[in-house]
């Protein structure tokens, strides 16, 4: 807040536009300078610190679908709704047999794609052992494991050894060619990661290390995705858990957002900026 605070004094800005930092909203305050925020999650208690911080803003740009988190009751008349952001994909569910020929993965195997997101290191969140287990016991036809290693390459490289059927990238660009590429994508529980897999029409398995709660709050909702505890499981119940994923009929792929979401985000700030120019011309 104080380094909030010096830069907003230094600069006497118009309006302030935060990115869930929320310690900007009362250091703009201090000024007297109007403030915007944007965010897609709250957080269950409305008497957290982050959470009281709301209401130093005059207007919360939500980015994503209304029903996800419930806001706040003291701000609830000063959120704008504009989601959901969805990003352009390169590739879609249609486009399978050119991701999986770029790949170099077979045509007609059954592909399970681990895509941790960049945090959940295996030194944090440690998934390779159950879940290659897992793997091994699963009875599907032409099975291949690919795991979308980042960080992680050169050790998971190392554990591979020579076995085949699994393997080890250190990064996929766009990551949307190995989803679109996926039977069944399996996350820790990354919301982003998830929700990639979603607008693509692929059914996943996220498993949770109880790491991220806004997550944990989110991708339980997600309707392609069976939402796992790594706590709670054990080789057999996961290898139990990614039959009945690979099973179930695939999910249709959600329609395309009714507005541009982003351009409407965009629009709300402008708003605010135009108000700013007001004020500033009266005064």
């Amino acid at each position: 807040m104080v380094k909030s605070a010096q830069v907003i004094g230094a600069l006497r800005p118009s309006l302030v536009v935060s990115h869930e930092e929320f310690a900007a909203l009362p250091a703009a305050k201090i000024f007297g300078v109007p403030t915007v925020f944007l965010t897609d999650w709250f957080v269950d208690d409305p008497d957290r610190l982050i959470m009281r911080s709301l209401l130093y803003a005059d207007e919360i740009v939500f980015l994503e679908r209304e029903g996800w988190f419930e806001p706040p009751a003291y701000v609830k008349d000063r959120v704008h709704y504009v989601g959901p952001i969805v990003r352009p994909m390169e590739y879609s569910r249609q486009d399978r047999a050119r991701a999986r020929e770029e790949l170099g993965l077979p045509a007609e195997a059954t592909v399970l794609s681990v895509i941790p997101g960049a945090w959940a290191t295996e030194a944090r969140t440690p998934l390779w052992e159950a879940l290659v287990a897992a793997f091994d016991s699963l009875d599907a036809a032409g099975k291949h494991l690919v795991w979308n290693a980042g960080e992680d390459f050169a050790e998971l490289t190392g554990r591979l050894g020579s076995r085949g059927g699994i393997t080890v990238m250190r990064s996929c660009d766009p990551i949307e060619r190995l989803i679109a590429a996926s039977d069944l994508g399996i996350t820790k529980g990354n919301r982003g990661s998830t929700l990639d897999l979603y607008y693509l029409g692929v059914p996943s398995v996220s498993i949770s290390f109880r790491a991220n709660p806004v997550d944990d709050h989110m991708v339980p909702q997600i309707a392609s995705n069976r939402a796992l505890y790594f706590d709670q499981l054990d080789a057999v119940s996961l290898a139990n858990e990614l039959d009945l994923a690979l099973r179930r009929e695939k999910p249709a792929i959600p329609p395309s957002p009714a507005t541009n979401a982003a351009q409407e985000a965009a629009r709300r700030i402008a708003h605010h900026l135009q108000l700013a120019g007001c004020r500033a011309a009266a005064s």
